[in-house]
């Protein structure tokens, strides 16, 4: 037995031999140039090239010395170290315990801050180790540029003895070497008491700004110390932050979560950021007694605050107070200013705001009341165990709040909806994440006829969901209107980063699942020229890079009057939304007929489309196609042909009667690396109210210069024959249309294009060269029409004879002059026109002998409404003028003066066919104001010593006098005298 032990003995013995001459060996080898050579080596391939050491040295493992450490990420190197000089005892390392005696680096320099990588929990705590640094120093400690701003340079020095967060003991002085800043920590915790001060000192634009990033803070000055028992530590801060200033003095009990604090912070202007501003704070306030049950007050002044996110305050009044258990809040804030297309919306009246938190119930509550002229809410919220929100909105009426909706299509739709809303719900933390129930109602609704028919006065909104960190799940949303209903639930969900569906999901993209119906019983609720049902529902499930979606639609359809018929529709759609494929199938019974419809298209990975249609079958209209193309119809190939026999059979679907027949066709085939386009379109008898035409346009060519022809012929439009012949150049894939011949031919004037015309489309529509010449008159216009307007166009010399040819017989002679120069956009435009009438007279036998006529006009355009300036004049004693406001659109208002005179010999040549005469002399005082569909006639209209003559009845009134007035859109007669022979004739009213 004691040999056996002997024998084990020895054996451990010799392991340990082993063991301590192999790792002698190993220190031996470490300590020579190649174990060195090897170890940077090594470090640098088991970190990725993340640490790299140059220079090693030294006595190692105890005395490391480095000529240089360089640390990096995915980005590059973030921090270089020179001088590197650490003597420790690696030994003690084995227990858990950094120790070390001194750390000393010659240079320091750190670019910015490393980017990290989130990495998966251990599952687990890691235990700190002890760590004991007698004394550390960085000679230099350079920050450069994008960590701080600018580039600063310091002198560091201190120790570090840190057991647990509870018992530690440090201190940390630095020194700016290249202007001013001193930064001084010191601190020992222990588990019965708590003792630091620190001391921060720069000047403006310092490192710690930029650290904060608050560049323009200002100058820094903070004192602040923490001493005594954790019972009854002190507290004092002192600070002074540009024109801010702050500080807090008094005492915290930290075991039994209890204060004694006088608190305050003032603040006239400071911007420290481009997106962060106020014009000043104020903050007073104390605190005493414990969490639980404190005696507090304080009051929040902020005025002119601005922060990250387009959000501004124009003032922010809040008090503070907390009393038998109860923390109160009593806030009014006005100017808010929001992100969105209506920023202002709430800025137009304050918000007042009152909560109550409940420090002494176990799940500490919060109830808060808010309220403003558009909004009203209350909430109570649970805030410890089991969290969650109950809520309560009202909303008198949601026509305000349509303008958040931007200027998308879908807002535009709900331009005029007015009504009230009520909502409430709970929002609710669950063991999984947290949950959401929503119930909202509308009353006394109103909309645009387009939407009012189908969501009547009342509409009501149903929506239960829930999430989590990796899914959101919609359990149920229900929609209802008085015509409308629909319904829908669905999710999205991540797939988790190692299963084989987040491989082939593109790193965990979201996949969704979705089922919905939509149900209109009455389509006449849509528009009054249709009826019947409509019934949709369809799916969508699938990765979100490759969707599937299909949609089931069911109808008894007629449209203004036609037959009622029964149409099934089904649409199957996959890999949306890069790679699409889908059929669309339609077969029934649509106004009277039988209509019968396949198509698909599927996209490949080129990118291009590959659409089929097999056939559309219905009354005489016929298509068919099988093309292969991209967006822009580039490596093209395939045809589309399209006959319809009889225009009439679309009459239930344009609502206009339509007469003659279209037939055309479109080929698209490759030739030497292009697209070459055959197109032909001809209509035969095509019109409508006794006005018919034939047309045929043509065109072969590439797609990128495809020449067109175009040839329009009627027989009789208001007993005339008319022709048009045009030939262009079409770029499709350019978006570019190049007119190079128009000419039209009516009752013997002939229009004609005097000069290649571009017309570009691709971003909008823009017009470069055109000009138009008809007998001597000369139309021309340049620029872009939309989306912005910046348009420049004119009319110049249209006379008596171009006029006669389109409605003959109404002048005699006179001249037409027009020109103007538009900005803005087509809806509101700016800009400025002028319109000029010379000599004009009548054609007529009884006006021919009238005055001429002269014009002149101009209009300032501004958007939404034209101030105009005008004068007419009808030879020397007939002038009047025209000067105000006047809208361009009809829902705006007229401001329109007229003044001048008119000699009533004016109209002699017309009274003297009748055997009459007139004389005198009209004054016109008048305006034109209030809406425009329902003006205000105001001022006057005077006749001072007239002369009317009626030869044929042998009567004559002399010393007419007379005057007129205006209002309520109603011309009065205020007074009348005249003088027939002896006798005086008089009446107003």
């Amino acid at each position: 037995m004691r040999r056996a032990v002997r024998r084990a003995a020895w054996t451990v013995a010799t392991l340990v031999a082993l063991i301590l001459v192999a790792a002698g060996g190993i220190l031996i080898a470490a300590n020579t140039a190649g174990g060195c050579s090897l170890i940077e080596q090594l470090t640098a391939r088991l970190t990725g090239g993340h640490v790299r050491i140059s220079g090693l040295s030294g006595s190692l493992p105890s005395a490391v010395e480095a000529e240089e450490l360089a640390l990096s990420d995915d980005r590059g190197v973030w921090l270089t170290a020179q001088g590197i000089s650490l003597r420790w005892s690696p030994l003690r390392f084995a227990a858990w315990h950094v120790q070390a005696a001194s750390l000393h680096v010659a240079r320091l320099d750190m670019a910015r801050l490393p980017v990290t990588n989130p990495s998966p929990s251990s599952g687990g705590a890691v235990k700190m180790p002890r760590i004991d640094v007698a004394q550390f120093s960085f000679d230099t400690l350079v920050l450069e540029p994008a960590l701080v701003g600018t580039r600063a340079s310091l002198a560091v020095r201190g120790s570090a003895h840190l057991r647990s967060v509870e018992d530690m003991t440090g201190s940390v002085t630095a020194h700016r070497t290249d202007g001013n800043g001193d930064y001084e920590l010191a601190l020992h915790f222990d588990r019965s008491r708590m003792d630091a001060t620190l001391r921060l000192e720069e000047p403006a634009s310092g490192p710690l700004e930029h650290l904060v990033q608050l560049p323009g803070l200002g100058a820094l000055d903070v004192t602040a110390s923490l001493e005594g028992p954790r019972t009854a530590e002190r507290i004092e801060l002192r600070g002074h932050v540009g024109s801010l200033s702050a500080s807090a003095q008094g005492t915290v009990d930290l075991e039994h979560r209890s204060a004694e604090l006088d608190y305050s912070l003032d603040s006239a202007a400071i911007a420290p950021r481009p997106d962060l501003s106020w014009r000043s704070v104020s903050l007073q306030g104390s605190w005493h007694g414990p969490l639980t049950g404190p005696q507090s007050s304080a009051h929040l002044l902020i005025d002119g605050l601005e922060i990250p996110g387009h959000v501004g305050l124009g003032m922010l009044d809040a008090s503070l107070g907390a009393a038998g258990g109860a923390l109160t809040l009593r806030a009014s804030a006005s100017g808010l200013v929001l992100p969105g297309p209506a920023p202002r919306l709430l800025a137009g009246a304050p918000i007042q705001l009152d909560a109550t938190l409940h420090l002494d119930e176990p799940t500490h509550p919060i109830e808060i009341v808010a309220s403003q002229r558009l909004v009203s809410l209350r909430a109570r919220a649970v805030t410890t165990g089991e969290r969650s929100v109950t809520f309560d909105v009202r909303i008198p009426d949601v026509a305000p709040f349509t303008a958040l909706a931007g200027g998308t299509s879908a807002s535009r739709g709900l331009k005029g909806v007015s009504g009230s809303l009520a909502a409430s719900g709970k929002l609710a933390e669950t063991a999984a994440g947290a949950r959401l129930d929503i119930d909202a109602t509308t009353a006394g609704l109103r909309a645009p006829p387009a939407l009012a028919s189908l969501l009547g006065k009342a509409l009501r909104l149903q929506l239960s969901g829930s999430w989590t960190d990796r899914s959101v799940e919609v359990e149920r949303l229900l929609l209802t209107g008085e015509a409308l209903s629909f319904s829908g639930n669905g999710a999205a969900e991540l797939a988790a980063a190692d299963t084989p569906a987040a491989a082939g999901s593109q790193s965990g993209l979201p996949s969704l699942r979705a089922r919905w119906n939509l149900s209109v019983p009455a389509l006449a609720a849509v528009s009054p020229a249709l009826s019947g049902t409509l019934h949709l529902s369809g799916e969508l499930s699938g990765p979100i890079r490759a969707l599937a979606a299909q949609v089931q639609a069911s109808s008894t359809l007629s449209v203004r009057g036609s037959p009622q018929g029964a149409l099934d529709a089904s649409l199957q759609l996959r890999g949306l939304p890069s790679a699409l494929t889908g059929s669309l199938q339609a077969q029934g019974s649509f106004g009277g007929a039988p209509l019968d419809l396949q198509a698909s298209v599927e996209r490949g990975r080129n990118g291009l489309f590959h659409l089929v249609v097999q056939r559309t079958d219905w009354k005489s209209v016929h298509l068919d196609a099988n093309v292969t193309t991209g967006t822009d119809l580039a490596q093209g190939r395939g045809s589309l042909n399209l006959d319809i026999g009889r225009l009439a059979d679309l009459q239930p679907l344009i609502g206009k009667p339509f007469e003659g027949s279209v037939a055309g066709s479109v080929t698209l085939s490759p030739d030497t690396g292009r697209t070459h386009a055959q197109l032909r379109v001809e209509a035969h008898n095509v019109g409508d109210s006794g006005v018919v035409a034939n047309a045929l346009l043509t065109g072969s060519g590439p797609i990128d210069a495809l020449p067109l022809t175009l040839a329009v012929q009627s027989p009789d439009v208001r007993g005339s024959p008319a022709t048009l012949d045009a030939a262009a150049r079409l770029g499709i894939v350019s978006r570019v249309l190049t007119l190079e011949k128009v000419e039209a031919g009516y009752r013997g004037a002939t229009l004609r294009l005097l000069s290649p015309t571009r017309v570009a489309f691709r971003d909008g529509l823009r017009v470069s060269g055109l000009k138009l010449g008809v007998q001597h008159a000369i139309l021309s216009a340049e620029g872009e029409i939309s989306p912005a307007l910046n348009l420049r166009a004119s009319v110049s010399r249209v006379d008596a004879a171009l006029v006669d040819a389109f409605a003959p017989d109404l002048l005699a002679q006179g001249t037409l002059t027009a020109e103007a120069r538009l900005t803005g956009t087509l809806s509101a435009p700016k800009g400025h026109a002028t319109l000029e009438v010379s000599g004009l007279r009548m054609a007529n036998s009884t006006a021919r002998d009238l005055p001429a006529l002269n014009l002149r006009s101009s209009a300032q355009l501004g958007g939404t409404a034209a101030q105009v300036d005008a004068q007419l004049t009808a030879g020397r004693a007939s002038q009047l003028k025209l000067t105000g406001q006047a809208p361009l659109t009809a829902a705006g208002t007229l401001s329109l003066e007229l003044s001048g005179k008119l000699d009533a010999a004016l109209a002699n040549p017309l009274l003297e066919a009748h055997g009459e005469r007139a004389a005198g002399t009209f004054t016109v005082n008048a305006t034109v104001t209030g809406p425009a569909q329902a003006p205000e006639i105001g001022g006057s209209i005077e006749l001072a010593r007239g002369d009317i003559r009626d030869y044929a009845q042998g009567v004559h009134f002399d010393d007419i006098s007379a005057r007129l007035t205006g209002g309520q859109g109603i011309l009065r007669i205020a007074s009348l005298t005249a003088h027939a022979g002896a006798g005086e004739v008089s009446m107003s009213g």
